[in-house]
């Protein structure tokens, strides 16, 4: 496999091709390629828009600090899991799905502390608003890693392009 930056396109581009694989199938391309995009792009940014409002909305406590911290290695993790993806790197597939497996557990702390499971709220500081929209964000963040695990293991392209067995 190639190591430079743009990964092959073509079948003769590849040091093992899986037999009976079309070379349409083969590379980095279409919902492979979008979901590359949303690793590394569209969920660092939400993340980050994220960390930004909970700055502003709480100011700085370890509360928000911590929770700042965790989501900025959940970035870091997401955007090498795309990289080494986008790359075509050998079990990327799998460390993309340990990804979104963190995405969810993830999902689930911050539905917990919103629902005051983890950090129960004092009397005067309840906006439902705005705990029906972190909910709704955290839920938001389960479908995503629903349906990309779930494509990861069922697509013909990642199973050619990764020689996934």
């Amino acid at each position: 496999m190639s190591d430079s930056w743009f990964p092959a396109t073509n079948s003769s581009d590849y040091e093992l091709v899986p037999t009976g694989t079309d070379a349409n199938e083969l590379g980095v391309r279409g919902w492979l390629a979008l979901f590359i995009l949303g690793l590394t792009i569209a969920e660092p940014a939400r993340m980050i828009i994220r960390i930004d409002n909970l700055f502003q909305k709480s100011g700085l406590t370890r509360g928000t600090a911590l929770e700042a911290a965790i989501t900025l290695l959940l970035i870091c993790f997401g955007i090498y899991a795309g990289v080494r993806l986008w790359k075509i790197k050998p079990k990327a597939v799998r460390l993309a799905k340990w990804y979104l497996v963190a995405l969810v557990i993830y999902s689930v702390l911050v539905l917990l502390a919103n629902l005051g499971a983890i950090s129960p709220p004092t009397k005067g500081q309840i906006d439902t608003q705005e705990i029906g929209k972190e909910i709704g964000t955290a839920i938001g963040w389960m479908v995503f890693a629903i349906v990309w695990y779930s494509y990861l293991g069922n697509s013909k392209r990642v199973a050619a392009t990764y020689l996934v067995p």
